[in-house]
């Protein structure tokens, strides 16, 4: 799709106090989100609602989708299930959010891409180790640096009881 699709005048929308319902996003660049994410396309379905918070544009919003990671012990791409809802205050500069609830969103524009807003979603809600579920995830039991016998704890000597025998 063009690119003017998801750009919306977020000013003119929260005036009116739009909501987009079924909102299709596709993102085809994901690579420039993560490299934990496998390189196709991925498409989500969002709904949006614009409103005001002190003069400033609002948007309250829930994303879903299905994300294909890269599993990091197999290498083998699996479904992330992704859902994010939020809502932003629309500010130039995020000191002016100070008294609002909602989460800021730089935008010095009256224009708002709606996949910057996803595309920040999904880089604060990836793993930071993607693995498959546990069973399908071939498990490999590794050696702990700490045994079970050395955690006994050893009974330590004080070391001014030298001092009292010197008198």
């Amino acid at each position: 799709m063009k690119d003017s699709f998801y750009k919306i005048n977020h000013t003119i929308y929260s005036k009116q106090k739009r909501e987009l319902e079924n909102y299709k996003i596709i993102i085809d660049d994901v690579k420039q989100i993560s490299d934990l994410i496998y390189d196709e396309t991925h498409t989500f379905i969002g709904d949006f609602s614009f409103f005001e918070e002190k003069n400033y544009p609002c948007i309250k919003y829930t994303i879903k989708g299905t994300i294909k990671l890269i599993c990091q012990n197999t290498l083998e791409p699996f479904d992330y299930d992704f859902k994010v809802s939020n809502s932003v205050i629309i500010v130039e500069d995020d000191r002016l959010a100070v008294d609002s609830l909602n989460e800021p969103f730089i935008c010095e524009d009256s224009v708002i891409d709606l996949r910057g807003i996803l595309k920040e979603e999904i880089i604060l809600d990836l793993p930071l180790v993607p693995k498959k579920d546990s069973n399908t995830c071939k498990k490999v039991k590794k050696h702990s640096y700490y045994s079970e016998q050395e955690n006994v704890v050893k009974e330590k000597r004080n070391p001014f009881e030298v001092l009292k025998n010197l008198k």
